[in-house]
């Protein structure tokens, strides 16, 4: 239960859809061992969701991806850049956590005319959310990109290569 303008609202999801999540952010932070542990002493669904570390952990995810979110904001002085090339939204950041995914998942509902690829530095990552998703592997794999997925949501990594060389070829293909 939450109020906003006022209101009071409800969320209803059913249980089962909230059990990723909080395996995910876990995963997310770099503890995938560690979360198959705490998983394995869960016995029910509430266990996992309200399980402490689980939590924490979602709030670490949750903190950093608006930490990046801020990072593209109003300061110029500090300001990081977006590119919008072709039909494609183009975001570059670095951060520890994997969250390539979640960051291209939640700008593509601010942004829905254009294809969202979000890059990883810190951690290689790249994720691309909207309609040219899969477009974009048949364009980018031929040009030495490790990229694959299917229609609206693919993953891809740089391996060992920078965001502003995926620019480049992005424009290429363009």
């Amino acid at each position: 239960i939450y109020k906003s303008y006022g209101k009071t609202n409800i969320y209803d999801y059913t249980l089962y859809s909230l059990l990723s999540s909080p395996i995910n952010a876990t995963c997310r932070i770099g503890s995938p061992n560690t979360a198959f542990k705490v998983l394995n002493t869960c016995r029910t669904p509430d266990d996992v969701v309200s399980h402490p570390l689980f939590r924490d952990d979602q709030d670490k995810v949750t903190r950093e991806v608006d930490n990046v979110i801020n990072q593209f904001g109003k300061d110029k002085k500090l300001r990081k850049s977006t590119y919008t090339i072709g039909n494609f939204f183009v975001m570059i950041f670095n951060s520890d956590y994997r969250i390539a995914s979640r960051l291209a998942s939640s700008i593509s509902s601010s942004v829905r005319t254009k294809t969202i690829i979000s890059i990883n530095e810190t951690t290689g990552g790249i994720s691309v959310r909207g309609d040219l998703a899969y477009w974009l592997v048949q364009k980018m794999n031929p040009l030495g990109w490790k990229m694959g997925g299917h229609y609206g949501f693919v993953g891809g990594s740089l391996e060992g290569k920078t965001g502003r060389e995926f620019l480049r070829d992005l424009r290429s293909v363009c």
